[in-house]
């Protein structure tokens, strides 16, 4: 595909789009930032990056990225295998979702 037609076909598809579409997507990441997952907030205290332990953890950074926020959950030797990473327990940093998957607790609201 040629780089006009790849244009034409984003152009036409953001011209399609609900005009609220961006409130949205920021709204979704203004409430990821106001409410971190304590994964996220072990990884930021270790001053790590999400590439840093997606690699070191055999993950892509969008999966990574997706367990971070809590919209995916993982197998219980993976959350063992992140937690070591960042040198924490694993119950600190998730607990059992259903049967033997795991998914990230979030930061207790004050």
């Amino acid at each position: 595909m040629t780089d006009t037609k790849k244009n034409h076909w984003n152009a036409r598809i953001v011209a399609n789009r609900d005009p609220s579409w961006r409130e949205k997507m920021m709204a979704g990441k203004q409430s990821h930032a106001e409410h971190p997952s304590k994964l996220r907030l072990a990884r930021l205290a270790d001053g790590k990056s999400q590439l840093e332990i997606a690699t070191a953890s055999g993950l892509s950074v969008t999966t990574y990225g997706d367990i971070e926020r809590g919209k995916r959950t993982v197998r219980k030797e993976t959350s063992e295998l992140i937690a070591k990473i960042l040198n924490c327990s694993r119950e600190r940093l998730f607990i059992r979702d259903k049967g033997s998957r795991y998914i990230v607790l979030k930061k207790e609201e004050k």
